[in-house]
């Protein structure tokens, strides 16, 4: 019985020491967090990949609002004469709105698919460029390891480098953002 007791107690005490050396690890490691949000809405290299990217798809968007108008047109045109028309002429209208509809969902689609392309093409070298940033302060301060503020439930603001890092990126050059490929508005006809 005192032998059971004695394994008790070794094994609290190797517990005990083995914590003891884990939460002294844990004490000298240094952490701080990062709001990459925070970061990103107050650059201004953020808000010239905005207007470039209004800019270069601003026509795919009015085309898509004049398809968008196409078809609530006659979709209240049919609504309207639907009573009326019988056989082939309805079978024609329905097919007609049927392939608008259609059309317009492609439409979406497509706009929607290159444009968030060409967003992360486009944010893709600040990313890189913060995280240069967020590198260069954790070496100069000595940091062990930055999180992000998302997947923290809490953290002293003092532990927050993200006004750091906006400071260091607004004396940085815009990085150079490789050219893509025009977007075609041939899927929108």
């Amino acid at each position: 019985m005192e032998e059971f007791s004695m394994k008790k107690v070794v094994l609290f005490i190797g517990a005990a020491l083995l914590f003891g050396f884990s939460s002294l690890s844990l004490a000298d490691t240094k952490i701080a967090v990062l709001d990459v949000n925070k970061v990103l809405t107050n650059l201004p290299q953020l808000k010239d990949i905005q207007a470039g990217l209004k800019k270069k798809f601003d026509m795919r968007g009015q085309e898509l609002v004049k398809l968008q108008n196409t078809f609530r047109n006659d979709l209240d045109k049919y609504r309207q004469n639907n009573t009326t028309l019988q056989g082939e002429a309805l079978k024609k209208e329905q097919q007609k709105i049927i392939d608008e509809n259609k059309k317009l969902q492609e439409a979406r689609a497509n706009l929607q698919r290159d444009l968030v392309a060409a967003q992360n093409q486009a944010i893709a070298p600040i990313l890189q460029q913060i995280l240069d940033v967020v590198s260069k302060i954790a070496k100069e301060q000595k940091i062990d390891l930055v999180i992000t503020k998302a997947s923290t439930a809490y953290c002293n603001p003092q532990s927050d480098i993200s006004d750091q890092v906006i400071a260091e990126m607004k004396k940085q050059p815009a990085p150079t953002i490789k050219p893509s490929q025009p977007m075609k508005s041939e899927t929108l006809k």
